[in-house]
Protein backbone atom coordinates (compact mmCIF):
# COMPACT_ATOMS: atom_id res chain seq x y z
CA UNK A 1 0.00 0.00 0.00
CA UNK A 2 1.09 3.76 -1.14
CA UNK A 3 0.22 7.11 0.63
CA UNK A 4 -0.52 9.34 -2.52
CA UNK A 5 -2.09 12.69 -3.24
CA UNK A 6 0.10 14.85 -1.27
CA UNK A 7 0.04 17.42 -3.84
CA UNK A 8 -3.75 17.25 -4.02
CA UNK A 9 -3.96 17.80 -0.17
CA UNK A 10 -1.03 20.37 -0.05
CA UNK A 11 -3.14 22.43 -2.52
CA UNK A 12 -6.06 22.16 -0.18
CA UNK A 13 -4.88 23.26 2.66
CA UNK A 14 -3.31 26.07 0.79
CA UNK A 15 -6.61 27.06 0.04
CA UNK A 16 -8.48 26.77 3.02
CA UNK A 17 -6.15 27.48 5.42
CA UNK A 18 -5.65 31.58 6.45
CA UNK A 19 -2.19 32.47 8.27
CA UNK A 20 -0.52 32.28 9.69
CA UNK A 21 -1.15 28.36 9.07
CA UNK A 22 -0.50 28.55 5.72
CA UNK A 23 3.02 30.05 6.35
CA UNK A 24 3.70 26.44 7.61
CA UNK A 25 2.91 25.19 4.07
CA UNK A 26 6.66 25.32 2.09
CA UNK A 27 7.04 23.19 -0.78
CA UNK A 28 6.67 19.48 -0.31
CA UNK A 29 9.35 17.94 1.96
CA UNK A 30 11.73 16.01 -1.06
CA UNK A 31 10.74 12.36 -1.64
CA UNK A 32 13.20 10.98 -0.09
CA UNK A 33 11.14 12.24 2.93
CA UNK A 34 7.98 10.67 1.67
CA UNK A 35 9.81 7.65 -0.24
CA UNK A 36 12.97 6.68 1.41
CA UNK A 37 10.79 4.00 3.92
CA UNK A 38 9.53 0.43 3.06
CA UNK A 39 5.53 0.63 1.06
CA UNK A 40 4.42 0.10 4.49
CA UNK A 41 6.37 2.97 6.49
CA UNK A 42 5.41 5.88 3.54
CA UNK A 43 3.66 8.45 5.10
CA UNK A 44 1.86 11.69 2.92
CA UNK A 45 3.68 14.93 2.87
CA UNK A 46 1.16 16.58 5.01
CA UNK A 47 2.83 14.20 8.30
CA UNK A 48 5.56 16.65 7.77
CA UNK A 49 3.69 19.70 8.63
CA UNK A 50 3.92 21.26 12.26
CA UNK A 51 -0.11 22.33 12.32
CA UNK A 52 -0.87 19.09 11.31
CA UNK A 53 -0.53 17.77 14.98
CA UNK A 54 -2.52 20.59 16.09
CA UNK A 55 -6.42 20.14 16.01
CA UNK A 56 -7.47 22.91 14.06
CA UNK A 57 -10.87 24.94 14.73
CA UNK A 58 -11.74 26.17 10.94
CA UNK A 59 -14.28 23.30 10.69
CA UNK A 60 -13.25 23.16 6.47
CA UNK A 61 -9.69 22.57 7.61
CA UNK A 62 -10.60 20.41 10.36
CA UNK A 63 -12.71 17.96 8.41
CA UNK A 64 -9.41 18.02 5.97
CA UNK A 65 -7.31 17.11 8.72
CA UNK A 66 -9.12 14.28 10.16
CA UNK A 67 -9.53 12.60 7.21
CA UNK A 68 -5.78 12.73 6.44
CA UNK A 69 -5.21 10.94 10.10
CA UNK A 70 -7.80 8.56 9.25
CA UNK A 71 -6.00 7.60 6.03
CA UNK A 72 -2.83 7.36 8.20
CA UNK A 73 -4.53 4.92 10.68
CA UNK A 74 -6.50 2.64 8.04
CA UNK A 75 -3.72 2.07 6.32
CA UNK A 76 -1.20 1.99 8.46
CA UNK A 77 -2.85 -1.22 9.98
CA UNK A 78 -3.34 -2.52 6.63
CA UNK A 79 0.21 -2.76 5.27
CA UNK A 80 0.62 -4.71 8.75
CA UNK A 81 -2.41 -6.73 8.45
CA UNK A 82 -3.11 -5.31 12.08
CA UNK A 83 -6.66 -4.81 13.54
CA UNK A 84 -5.99 -3.95 17.43
CA UNK A 85 -4.71 -0.20 17.93
CA UNK A 86 -3.69 0.34 21.36
CA UNK A 87 -4.46 4.31 20.92
CA UNK A 88 -2.66 6.11 23.69
CA UNK A 89 0.72 4.38 22.50
CA UNK A 90 0.38 4.45 18.52
CA UNK A 91 3.62 5.80 17.18
CA UNK A 92 2.54 7.61 14.83
CA UNK A 93 0.67 10.40 16.32
CA UNK A 94 4.14 11.75 17.84
CA UNK A 95 6.76 12.67 14.61
CA UNK A 96 9.95 12.80 16.41
CA UNK A 97 11.67 14.64 13.00
CA UNK A 98 9.61 17.76 13.69
CA UNK A 99 8.84 17.97 17.34
CA UNK A 100 5.34 18.05 17.45
CA UNK A 101 2.98 15.15 19.51
CA UNK A 102 -0.89 15.00 18.77
CA UNK A 103 -2.38 16.16 22.01
CA UNK A 104 -5.02 13.82 23.66
CA UNK A 105 -7.94 16.27 22.71
CA UNK A 106 -7.04 15.91 19.18
CA UNK A 107 -6.30 12.13 19.24
CA UNK A 108 -10.04 11.67 20.79
CA UNK A 109 -11.34 13.92 17.87
CA UNK A 110 -9.46 11.46 15.08
CA UNK A 111 -10.94 8.51 16.68
CA UNK A 112 -14.39 10.19 17.03
CA UNK A 113 -13.94 10.65 13.32
CA UNK A 114 -12.47 7.17 12.20
CA UNK A 115 -15.36 5.24 14.09
CA UNK A 116 -17.85 7.80 13.01
CA UNK A 117 -16.86 6.68 9.34
CA UNK A 118 -17.36 3.01 9.90
CA UNK A 119 -13.29 2.16 10.13
CA UNK A 120 -13.04 1.11 13.88
CA UNK A 121 -15.12 0.45 16.66
CA UNK A 122 -14.25 0.31 20.57
CA UNK A 123 -13.01 -2.72 22.23
CA UNK A 124 -13.26 -1.68 25.84
CA UNK A 125 -15.57 0.89 27.62
CA UNK A 126 -12.86 3.02 28.63
CA UNK A 127 -12.02 3.31 24.79
CA UNK A 128 -8.05 2.91 25.14
CA UNK A 129 -8.66 -0.46 22.33
CA UNK A 130 -10.16 0.39 19.21
CA UNK A 131 -10.58 -2.81 16.42
CA UNK A 132 -9.52 -1.06 12.91
CA UNK A 133 -11.16 -1.55 9.75
CA UNK A 134 -9.69 -0.84 6.71
CA UNK A 135 -12.48 -2.21 5.11
CA UNK A 136 -15.63 -1.67 6.72
CA UNK A 137 -17.83 -4.87 7.72
CA UNK A 138 -20.34 -3.48 5.28
CA UNK A 139 -17.38 -4.12 2.68
CA UNK A 140 -16.28 -7.06 3.87
CA UNK A 141 -19.21 -8.42 3.73
CA UNK A 142 -20.06 -7.71 -0.39
CA UNK A 143 -16.27 -9.13 -0.43
CA UNK A 144 -17.41 -12.59 1.18
CA UNK A 145 -20.50 -12.53 -0.34
CA UNK A 146 -19.22 -12.29 -4.36
CA UNK A 147 -16.51 -15.00 -2.70
CA UNK A 148 -19.29 -17.09 -2.41
CA UNK A 149 -21.00 -16.90 -5.21
CA UNK A 150 -18.37 -17.06 -7.21
CA UNK A 151 -17.33 -20.52 -5.57
CA UNK A 152 -20.39 -21.78 -5.90
CA UNK A 153 -20.41 -22.35 -2.03
CA UNK A 154 -24.20 -20.89 -1.53
CA UNK A 155 -26.16 -23.73 0.49
CA UNK A 156 -23.03 -24.65 2.23
CA UNK A 157 -21.92 -24.23 5.49
CA UNK A 158 -18.11 -23.88 7.44
CA UNK A 159 -16.63 -22.10 10.20
CA UNK A 160 -14.87 -18.98 10.40
CA UNK A 161 -11.33 -20.57 10.12
CA UNK A 162 -12.30 -22.05 6.80
CA UNK A 163 -12.67 -18.91 5.49
CA UNK A 164 -9.79 -16.92 6.83
CA UNK A 165 -7.37 -19.66 7.09
CA UNK A 166 -8.58 -22.35 5.57
CA UNK A 167 -6.65 -24.42 2.36
CA UNK A 168 -9.31 -23.52 -0.29
CA UNK A 169 -9.68 -19.67 0.55
CA UNK A 170 -6.09 -18.96 -0.10
CA UNK A 171 -7.17 -17.10 -2.82
CA UNK A 172 -10.03 -14.91 -1.60
CA UNK A 173 -9.32 -10.97 -0.81
CA UNK A 174 -10.49 -11.93 3.16
CA UNK A 175 -7.55 -14.72 3.40
CA UNK A 176 -6.03 -14.09 6.73
CA UNK A 177 -8.12 -11.20 8.31
CA UNK A 178 -8.51 -11.51 11.73
CA UNK A 179 -11.86 -13.57 13.23
CA UNK A 180 -13.64 -10.85 14.57
CA UNK A 181 -13.30 -8.73 11.65
CA UNK A 182 -14.61 -11.30 9.57
CA UNK A 183 -17.49 -12.46 12.14
CA UNK A 184 -18.72 -8.59 11.77
CA UNK A 185 -19.01 -8.72 8.33
CA UNK A 186 -21.19 -12.05 8.80
CA UNK A 187 -23.19 -10.25 11.08
CA UNK A 188 -23.63 -8.11 8.11
CA UNK A 189 -24.42 -11.09 5.75
CA UNK A 190 -26.93 -12.22 8.39
CA UNK A 191 -28.88 -9.40 8.92
CA UNK A 192 -29.25 -8.87 5.33
CA UNK A 193 -30.54 -12.59 4.74
CA UNK A 194 -27.69 -14.08 2.99
CA UNK A 195 -26.44 -16.26 6.05
CA UNK A 196 -26.95 -17.83 9.10
CA UNK A 197 -23.97 -17.21 11.89
CA UNK A 198 -23.64 -19.83 14.64
CA UNK A 199 -21.85 -18.80 17.53
CA UNK A 200 -19.04 -20.49 19.83
CA UNK A 201 -16.73 -19.55 21.86
CA UNK A 202 -14.08 -19.50 20.25
CA UNK A 203 -14.29 -16.87 17.48
CA UNK A 204 -12.65 -18.84 14.64
CA UNK A 205 -14.93 -22.39 15.52
CA UNK A 206 -18.31 -20.00 14.80
CA UNK A 207 -20.28 -21.26 12.35
CA UNK A 208 -21.70 -19.84 9.00
CA UNK A 209 -24.62 -21.18 6.52
CA UNK A 210 -25.03 -18.97 3.35
CA UNK A 211 -27.85 -19.29 2.03
CA UNK A 212 -28.63 -19.18 -1.50
CA UNK A 213 -30.14 -16.71 -3.83
CA UNK A 214 -33.90 -16.48 -3.91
Amino acid sequence: PRFTGQARVRSAFLLLCPEPFSRWLPDPPSRSVCMAAPAAERLPAIYQFPPFFTLQTNDALRAKQLGEWRNIIVQWHEARKEATMHVADWPLWENKDIGRRMSAEGIAAVMRFVKEGGNCEWVDAAKTTARIFYKTPSQWAAAVHEYVDGAGLAGTMCIVYDLISGDTTTDAPFYGLDAATMIRALDVLEAEGKAEVFRQEALDETGVKFKPRS
